[in-house]
């Protein structure tokens, strides 16, 4: 368990805000992204591979590539054209990722070592968010105390901006003012998680698209399909939707390269009770063994252990919906 709240001096509830911020205003308003994104992510491919290029490493070329997209919807178009910002976006991963590997051997000793080690070394030694935040917060300060006097003055006729940062002013500010370090650190975290899982994901696809041919020709089909009603240039969020062959695709990757233990979740209420009895106390944090869920072949049938890109389809289970099968 990697604390990013800890590595960057805030107490343990700094990031409590963070999973409502991406429900409501990424998930539940995935629509006014979508387009947006699309446009961005057509950019960086251009830019990053032009006319055909080795992707090697793929991991961190995906982080460059869906930086840029990423940096639309989390601070607006117009900073995601800043090249020096994006590279940081990028590179606040990559930067961070060595840290992860580090095998954690001092837990042998005990539990949380492992864990208090790290925060010394990054308080102390060397902390690879520094840079990053001294520069995203270089980029962003000027653009929220515009926000903020336009809102002061505009009052209820103020227009908001479509982006994270601005629902982060919206909440963080007192009286038009606001702490710009508490905004910068929330982004960085929002950031890291947004560029982080993401680029995993598209590496466990392409790796799997790679091993798995036969299965391109039906879901390129499918899209053609999908495009060739279009009138605009970006597919719509009900065309991606309708996507099934895809979506099946996507859930069975993330199905068969799940870590076997993962999804780190912490007890709120004053205790959780398990149906055996077992209780756990409020704050202990929890790991489910996904490998479990995932290889069981009651659940994902005798062929558990093997790659099956349409296993999800016609199953009314998209790879954004939780199940028993599925975590």
């Amino acid at each position: 368990n990697f604390p990013l709240e800890n590595f960057l001096n805030r107490p343990n509830e700094f990031t409590d805000t963070l999973p409502r911020m991406v429900q409501i205003n990424l998930s539940g308003q995935i629509k006014l992204y979508t387009e947006r994104v699309q446009r961005q992510l057509i950019k960086s491919i251009d830019e990053m591979i032009e006319n055909g290029k080795v992707l090697e490493p793929p991991l961190k070329f995906f982080q460059f590539i869906i930086a840029k997209p990423i940096a639309a919807t989390m601070v607006g178009e117009e900073l995601s054209d800043d090249k020096e910002l994006v590279n940081s976006f990028a590179n606040v991963t990559t930067d961070f990722i060595p840290f992860l590997s580090i095998p954690p051997v001092l837990n042998f000793i005990h539990p949380y070592l492992h864990q208090q080690v790290m925060i010394i070394v990054f308080k102390y030694l060397n902390n690879p968010f520094k840079m990053h935040r001294e520069l995203i917060k270089k980029k962003i300060t000027p653009v929220i105390e515009k926000r903020l006097r336009e809102m002061k003055e505009s009052g209820d006729n103020y227009v908001s901006p479509i982006d994270i940062l601005q629902r982060y002013t919206e909440l963080l500010h007192k009286d038009y003012t606001i702490d710009i370090d508490v905004v910068t650190d929330n982004m960085i975290i929002s950031i890291f998680a947004s560029v982080y899982n993401t680029s995993n994901s598209l590496t466990f696809c392409l790796h799997e698209l790679v091993n798995n041919p036969q299965f391109l020709k039906e879901i390129l089909e499918e899209q053609k399909q999908l495009y060739k009603s279009n009138e605009k240039s970006y597919y719509s969020t009900e065309q991606i939707a309708r996507m099934e062959k895809l979506d099946s695709f996507i859930k069975e990757t993330l199905r068969v390269n799940v870590n076997n233990v993962a999804l780190q979740h912490k007890t709120l209420s004053s205790y959780f009770t398990f149906s055996n009895g077992y209780q756990v106390p409020k704050g202990r944090l929890v790991n489910i063994r996904l490998g479990e869920v995932h290889f069981d072949k009651e659940l994902q049938s005798q062929t558990a252990d093997e790659f099956n890109a349409f296993r999800y389809l016609k199953k009314n289970s998209p790879a954004t919906r939780a199940d028993n099968s599925f975590l």
